[in-house]
């Protein structure tokens, strides 16, 4: 299967879970459910399921009466990384090197997660550590740390990275589009 994907980029996109039709051979993937009554072809290859893709697909089972649960192979990545998580030296890192196991997610606490409004507290933050989020970069983003304004930074040609200090941090992530303000005026003239 690595031969085809690198799992790092799986892990990277917060996929936990990957279902599919057919026995993958992985040591980064823990089989959690086999289906009954299908044969088993062992193949090199993942077939990407959109979530739609997933439910018609589950539907189509259904309506054949099969069932569900029995008609997929279910793994869970292992070293599954969470959305957000924090590291040490975040400068110069390549992606391809990482060491999974020096993430650290026991000190964050996510406070509101919501499609334009983060709010995250962290505790115990050592020297040169920084915060990575899993949601993909746009300039329209802002930072507060402890109530001041702070950079967003791109880390892994996508991603966001604020920098921390070593202390208490309160950090909130706004989405502030240029067009919010004129949709705003536009609302509250009717």
């Amino acid at each position: 299967l690595e031969d085809n994907y690198n799992l790092k980029y799986f892990k990277l996109t917060n996929v936990k879970y990957i279902f599919s039709d057919y026995e993958l051979i992985s040591e980064n993937l823990t089989l959690i459910h086999e289906p009954k009554n299908i044969s088993k072809l062992k193949i090199k290859r993942i077939r990407n399921y959109s979530l739609k893709d997933l439910k018609n697909r589950i539907f189509e089972i259904t309506k054949r009466g099969d069932d569900k649960k029995n008609s997929f192979f279910i793994y869970k990545l292992k070293n599954f990384i969470p959305r957000v998580f924090m590291m040490k030296k975040c400068d110069n890192i390549d992606i391809d090197k990482l060491n999974f196991s020096e993430f650290k997610t026991d000190n964050i606490e996510i406070l509101k997660y919501s499609p334009d409004h983060l709010k995250i507290a962290v505790n115990n933050v050592n020297n040169n550590e920084c915060l990575i989020i899993l949601n993909n970069y746009s300039k329209f983003w802002e930072a507060k740390i402890n109530s001041k304004f702070s950079n967003i930074d791109i880390i892994f040609e996508t991603f966001w990275k604020v920098d921390l200090d070593n202390s208490y941090q309160n950090i909130e992530f706004f989405y502030n589009p240029p067009y919010r303000k004129y949709f705003e005026k536009l609302y509250n003239f009717f």
